[in-house]
């Protein structure tokens, strides 16, 4: 007897800004049974805007948006359209606009079909990878961009500090964080929905708290004794691990196995726990 394929709304996307070089792109799994309008939430959080202009999806000729700002008559409501209504099958592609003035251009297209088996210590959305800075707001559009990243790459640029004060925060144009951008989409996520963020985290929590009863990984044990032996409240000490291990599995991507090191380092990143790679140093 055959099989019958299992269908699926779970989907990797891969999302990269038209129109610059090197590329700017950021991979993200999504559950398409979302509306346009959430994905237009991840994107926000992931390219680190203020969603405070205007924005549509195209596809095949037909334009989708939040009505209440756009043409109703040539606009078809985002909140009414899941994802998965445009984006079916690996390959399919859909273009996101945003700030009609700057002309913010992102390509959408399936790249694979995601296995939560494989790792299910993840909850959707999440980015499992990406690469550069995305423009900042307001920043003129690309060629505004291109300028930015030049003067901002070069001190002896007339610009320089003024476009740094402009920006208020450090900006390299050649980073990314993926760890960072998944504690941004966890927070944008929960303020939209309060399950998603809390259910991730309160998943590793429960995988933390089997690996300390377990006593499967040394590190993990030895560091939760070590801080509850610090005074520290043990729910606290739970969620800290968890955190770092969450961390840690977004960038070794390996069920079968904890990097110690890479777990100290991120913990240790946590503050009241600069022992933490001594200790391991010396184990």
């Amino acid at each position: 007897m055959s099989k019958t394929k299992k269908s699926t709304t779970e989907w990797i996307l891969k999302l990269t800004q038209v129109d610059i070089a090197p590329p700017i792109w950021r991979e993200i799994a999504f559950d398409c049974s979302e509306t346009l309008e959430s994905l237009h939430a991840v994107i926000q959080a992931l390219f680190l805007w203020d969603d405070s202009h205007l924005h549509q999806f195209i596809s095949k000729g037909k334009y989708y948006g939040n009505t209440e700002f756009l043409d109703q008559l040539s606009v078809i409501e985002e909140r009414d359209t899941p994802v998965s209504a445009l984006l079916k099958k690996k390959g399919d592609k859909i273009l996101y606009e945003y700030d009609f003035g700057d002309s913010w251009r992102i390509e959408i297209q399936v790249s694979g079909s995601w296995n939560a088996e494989e790792r299910p210590y993840l909850t959707l959305p999440v980015c499992l990878s990406g690469e550069r800075a995305a423009p900042p707001e307001d920043c003129g559009g690309i060629g505004g961009y291109y300028r930015l990243v030049e003067a901002v790459s070069n001190p002896s640029e007339d610009s320089h500090a003024e476009l740094l004060e402009w920006l208020g925060r450090i900006w390299n144009p050649e980073t990314f964080d993926v760890n960072a951008a998944n504690v941004i989409l966890a927070s944008e996520w929960r303020a939209r929905s309060s399950t998603g963020a809390e259910a991730a985290l309160e998943a590793y929590c429960e995988v933390v708290t089997q690996q300390i009863e377990e006593n499967s990984i040394p590190i993990v044990k030895r560091t939760h004794d070590r801080l509850i032996e610090s005074g520290m409240e043990p729910g606290v000490v739970i969620q800290r691990m968890a955190l770092a291990f969450m961390r840690e599995r977004s960038v070794t991507r390996d069920p079968e196995r904890v990097d110690e090191e890479l777990y100290a380092k991120l913990l240790n990143e946590l503050p009241g726990m600069p022992w933490l790679l001594e200790e391991l140093n010396g184990s």
